[in-house]
């Protein structure tokens, strides 16, 4: 009973099939840990961008502000004066029940979204002492402070809150 093996026993294959078996489930779940986490700093990255882009924009407009009509800490409205002379009232407002940030444009009527997924804004207003004010005639400078949430690595909800202070370049009283 001489036979030469020309395979596998039955034993062999299962224990190769589980070892295999344990590699991939190891770099599938690897893989998918990896990739969440990627997803989720690149939808940080994408907020972080919207919301850079929206200081940005309002920092540009408010800048030039030459009368406040509206101050409320939801609620600013204001008219800019451009560097062309021509001037613009432009409204700047946090709705908390559909948490987003809008900018509207009174002078020609057009409303935007400005951010998303916004969980509370606030305005306050400074006169040119560097005192807190709510008269409008007073106001020299409006912090803007925005917080948001999002959706972190392992679900879990991540909060960010970015602060702006603008001076007024032409309300020097």
């Amino acid at each position: 009973m001489n036979r030469k093996r020309h395979g596998f026993t039955l034993t062999e294959l299962l224990i190769a099939i589980t070892i295999l078996s344990l590699v991939l489930a190891g770099a599938y779940s690897t893989f998918y840990s990896f990739s969440k986490s990627i997803k989720a700093s690149l939808n940080h990255l994408d907020q972080s961008m919207e919301l850079q882009y929206a200081f940005e924009s309002m920092h540009k407009s408010i800048r030039g502000i030459s009368q406040v009509h509206q101050t409320t800490a939801n609620t600013f409205e204001f008219t800019t004066t451009k560097l062309d002379g021509s001037t613009e009232r432009i409204q700047y407002r946090y709705d908390p029940n559909k948490d987003l940030f809008y900018r509207k444009s009174i002078t020609n009527g057009t409303e935007r979204e400005l951010l998303k997924g916004v969980s509370g804004a606030k305005f306050t207003y400074y006169d040119r002492f560097g005192k807190e004010t709510g008269t409008q005639i007073d106001i020299n400078a409006a912090k803007l402070e925005v917080t948001s949430e999002r959706e972190g690595i392992g679900g879990d909800l991540s909060v960010d809150t970015e602060t702006a202070l603008i001076t007024f370049r032409n309300r020097t009283l």
